[in-house]
């Protein structure tokens, strides 16, 4: 008896006594109400131990430091009582056989985990460093004072919490079970009686013999039926018997037919099984064992044994969360960068296991961890990521406004460097090319980027297929500048292209969500003399690799939540006799409406970042017309050319974990809905990889 029911006993004695004193003899209704109101005021199994408080220099009361003492007393009186009773129960339920066996079945866990743990990292291919397998055969792997669900040390499952009031053991009668054999020329005998699987005793048990003239596959059932109908949702069965056996379970309604529980309804048991299942009205269950090989062979009579400990059936009831916290997992490596988690868990319907990672800190409290959330390696439908990167970095940003050449050159190119504002073209702070991680080089910051080159007019739309054709068979004809972003585009000729009427304008936008915006376009110029409209040529627009359809000289452009590639493209010319126009009469000048670019916060002219090479690479192997590409070299960025009027955009991450650690937790949140009292999600095992 423990604490608890020696508080609730008394309590009950007393209510009791109160009215047999008075000449009542109580009603259960009356002892129930009483006692209730006792509950409200008292926790059963803490101490009823209360210090009163006195006021400074207040009387001294000698019936309170009495009571003080009295409690102080039946406590210790209680605690001790429930001591002994539970000492003498274990000493009459020791086993040393049994007791025996469960250390050696405890120390083979441990070394299946270990050997696990060996062949992960042995046949590594995906990073992983080191692997530790947190299991519950035990509590060294559990943060007790933290965690608030149930590990059942038997089983090696955890389990939210169980709510006691709400549970309920269905009580068997040995005499309404069955026991038969499934096949052919076989007999049976009870070589102990059926009763000790039902009474929760640990040193006796049911012991069934089946004797077969030859050797081969014995079948065989048990039937248990209640002496009445229920709801259960769970079953424990203790075997009791030489070799594992395979075991099926069913469970029936009208007592005779039978249908499989929920879920997993078959087991190998070895040693002792659980089988948890949604709630199901059962009169009755049916255990069906098959056995591969016999037990024993005595004078030409093959002998198969079967037999249980014990056999329990539940109603349970669950608590709706539940928390399990790990203690400190050590890796062998000093500094752990990444972790994933593989888990072996069975999550019914209507309930969620939710799993995060932590650093450890010696210094730091567990409370006050940084948990990110982790989806196991095999989940199919992962809500979070599956690994989770603990080297925590600094993203930064550097723009390089200029380009100026090198005194040095490669192959016969000039080497061209980019500087900062100040001149510099190494880092600010302490970055150096040798410590960032992840450079990425944009080019054309907050600017168009401007391709300009002739090509005959004929009044046609111009394309991009156009610009593709231009690239692939005479790219040196392109000329290509940076202008800053806005609604006023520049149609000024350069380097000597004084016949250039075909334009391609582009830059990216990046967009917080899903939106439409309107853009106009001005290809129309009045004449000053005569007041007469005249059209100039004829335009394109692209919005991500897509052609719009223009109105009016009117697009919708349809952004995507992201970076949105948008390309404006102008061939300009006398559209009346389609032919190229007079040179001095092509417009210096066109506008954009309705669209404000300036009021845009994230612009680039380039979508892609530019590809990192190595300096050889960049001066032997690709073409002088090819600047798609830089190199870091000399602890500065440099390119095959010189840009125009570009600004670049250098984007890395340094690493801002200065205290790194190889000790990791874990922790799984594990809850059910309202409605779903009796399930609850199941965690066996945990194993943690480090990268």
């Amino acid at each position: 008896m423990n604490i608890k029911q020696i508080q609730i006993r008394r309590a009950v004695e007393q209510i009791v006594r109160y009215y047999l004193k008075y000449g009542r003899y109580p009603t259960f209704q009356t002892i129930t109400y009483q006692l209730s109101q006792w509950l409200r005021d008292h926790t059963p199994g803490a101490p009823s131990f209360s210090p009163y408080k006195v006021l400074r220099k207040s009387r001294s009361d000698a019936n309170l430091f009495n009571e003080n003492i009295a409690q102080i007393a039946q406590d210790l009186s209680d605690a001790y009582a429930a001591t002994i009773d539970q000492t003498t129960s274990l000493m009459t339920s020791f086993n040393y056989m049994e007791a025996e066996r469960r250390k050696l079945w405890h120390a083979l866990a441990e070394l299946q985990n270990e050997i696990e743990q060996l062949m992960l990292v042995a046949t590594n291919s995906s990073g992983y460093v080191d692997s530790q397998i947190i299991s519950f055969e035990d509590m060294s792997d559990v943060d007790k004072t933290r965690s608030t669900v149930f590990i059942d040390l038997n089983t090696g499952q955890v389990t939210l919490p169980p709510n006691d009031r709400s549970s309920e053991k269905i009580n068997i009668q040995g005499s309404n079970t069955t026991f038969n054999v499934l096949t052919q020329a076989a007999k049976t005998a009870a070589l102990d009686t059926i009763n000790n699987a039902f009474d929760d005793n640990a040193n006796t048990a049911w012991w069934q013999v089946v004797k077969m003239l030859s050797p081969g596959v014995v079948n065989a059932e048990l039937i248990v039926m209640f002496d009445q109908q229920y709801v259960i949702n769970q079953i424990d069965y203790v075997n009791h018997a030489n070799s594992p056996v395979t075991m099926h379970v069913s469970y029936t309604e009208d007592g005779t037919s039978f249908s499989p529980i929920p879920g997993d309804n078959q087991q190998v048991v070895s040693d002792a099984a659980t089988w948890k299942f949604s709630d199901v009205p059962a009169k009755g269950i049916r255990f069906t064992y098959t056995k591969q090989t016999h037990d024993d062979n005595s004078a030409g009579v093959y002998q198969y044994y079967f037999g249980a400990k014990n056999i329990s059936v539940y109603r349970k009831s669950y608590l709706t969360s539940g928390v399990l916290i790990s203690n400190p997992v050590q890796m062998e490596e000093l500094h752990v960068s990444g972790v994933s988690i593989k888990t072996t868990d069975t999550i019914p319907y209507s309930t969620s296991i939710d799993y995060a990672v932590a650093l450890y800190d010696p210094d730091q409290s567990v409370d006050d961890a940084v948990w990110y959330p982790i989806s196991s390696l095999d989940d199919t439908n992962p809500k979070y990521p599956k690994v989770v990167q603990f080297n925590a970095s600094t993203t930064k940003t550097v723009e390089f406004p200029k380009a100026e050449p090198t005194t040095e050159v490669i192959n016969g190119m000039p080497v061209f460097r980019l500087i900062r504002e100040d001149g510099e073209p190494v880092l600010p702070d302490e970055d150096t090319f040798d410590n960032i991680k992840n450079p990425k080089l944009f080019r054309g910051i907050n600017q168009w980027k401007r391709e300009q080159t002739y090509v005959p007019f004929t009044g046609n739309v111009p394309l991009n297929s156009a610009w593709d054709d231009i690239y692939t068979n005479r790219p040196s004809l392109v000329t290509t500048d940076y202008w800053p972003i806005g609604n006023t585009l520049s149609l000024q000729r350069v380097n000597g292209g004084d016949k250039n009427n075909f334009y391609r304008f582009t830059t990216c936008i990046y967009s917080e969500t899903d939106r439409t915006v309107p853009m106009s376009l001005s290809v129309i110029q009045t004449d000053a003399t005569t007041g007469m409209k005249k059209r100039l040529g004829t335009f394109a627009v692209y919005v991500n690799n897509q052609r719009m359809v223009a109105s009016n000289d009117q697009v919708t452009l349809p952004l995507q939540a992201g970076w949105n590639q948008i390309q404006i493209l102008y061939h300009w010319g006398d559209m009346a006799n389609r032919t190229d126009m007079d040179p001095a009469n092509l417009p210096t000048t066109t506008y954009l409406g309705m669209f404000n670019f300036s009021a845009e916060p994230k612009v680039r002219a380039e979508l892609d970042s530019l590809t990192f090479v190595d300096v050889h690479t960049l001066y032997h192997n690709i073409s002088p017309n090819d600047h798609g590409y830089c190199a870091i070299y000399d602890n500065q960025i440099v390119l095959n050319y010189q840009p125009k009027d570009c600004i670049f955009q250098l984007v890395y991450d340094v690493s801002s974990n200065d205290n790194p650690t190889n000790q990791i937790l874990v922790k799984a949140t594990l809850s059910r809905e309202a409605d779903t009292d009796g399930l609850t999600p199941i965690i066996s095992k945990i194993e943690v990889r480090a990268m």
